[in-house]
C-alpha cells in the first residue's frame, strides 16, 4: 500500500506517519530523511544533493526522483509500501511518482490530507523545539524529557511560518485537485491531540486495506 501524506509544516505529519510505521510497518519516505541518507553515504545522489543544497539552490525534480525511485525499489517498499512524506509537492512530481509506480504495476492507494488552521501552526511551530537526541518535541504538547537540552529552528519566527504556509498552500492546492479528481483524497482535521488524529488515520488505512 502506498500513501501520500500532506499537511502544511507543523501538522504533525511527520509524527503521524512515524505512528503509522509501527503500526502497520508501512516504510515512511520522506525526502528530506533520504537526501541526509544519501549525503551521510555518499552516493552519487548523495552527491548530486548536496551541490544544489550548498549553493542554495532547490533539489531538481528528476534528481529528487531518482532518489525515491531508488527507495522504492528496495525489498521493504516492495514487500510493505510506503508513506510518502514531501513528496510530491507539484502536480508534475505526482504524475511522475505515478509512473515510477506503474512500471512496477503499483499505484497510490490514497492521499491523507492532515488540515489544521493557519493560526493553529503558527501557535504550535512557536513551541515547537528539537531535542539533542534529534527528536521534535512540542514545549506544550509533547515536551522533551526532564534535562534534555533542546534547540529552536529560526524558520519557526511567526512570520517566516506564516510566508511558509501561503507558499504551501499555493503548491498544494493543484495537487489536492489531482487526488481528488482521482477519488482518493481522504482530510482528516489535524487540530485534535495525537491519539486523536492517529486513530482516524488509522481507521482510514483499515478501510482501504479491506
Amino acid at each position: 500500500m502506498y500513501i501520500v501524506m500532506f499537511g502544511p509544516p507543523g501538522c504533525g505529519k511527520g509524527t503521524q506517519a512515524e505512528i503509522l510505521h509501527v503500526k502497520y510497518n508501512i516504510p515512511a519516505i520522506s525526502t528530506g530523511d533520504l537526501f541526509r541518507w544519501h549525503i551521510k553515504n555518499q552516493t552519487e545522489l548523495g552527491k548530486a544533493v548536496k551541490c544544489y543544497l550548498d549553493k542554495g539552490e532547490l533539489v531538481p525534480d528528476e534528481v529528487t526522483l531518482n532518489i525515491v525511485d531508488e527507495r522504492i525499489s528496495r525489498e521493504d517498499c516492495l514487500e510493505n509500501g510506503g508513506l510518502f512524506d514531501g513528496i510530491p509537492r507539484t502536480v508534475y512530481q505526482a504524475s511522475r511518482l505515478d509512473e515510477l509506480l506503474g512500471k512496477r504495476d503499483l499505484k497510490i492507494s490514497s492521499c491523507l490530507n492532515i488540515c489544521v488552521p493557519d493560526e493553529s501552526i503558527v501557535t504550535r511551530l512557536a513551541d515547537r523545539v528539537i531535542g539533542s537526541d534529534g527528536k521534535t518535541y512540542n514545549l506544550v504538547t509533547n515536551p522533551p524529557p526532564g534535562g534534555m537540552s533542546f534547540s529552536r529552528r529560526s524558520d519557526d519566527e511567526p512570520e517566516t511560518v506564516r510566508n511558509r504556509l501561503r507558499l504551501y498552500h499555493e503548491m498544494t492546492h493543484p495537487l489536492v485537485e489531482y487526488y481528488a479528481r482521482k477519488g482518493i483524497m481522504h482530510t482528516v482535521d489535524g487540530d485534535r491531540p495525537i491519539e486523536i488524529v492517529s486513530v482516524e488515520l488509522m481507521g482510514l488505512i483499515d478501510l482501504l486495506a479491506n
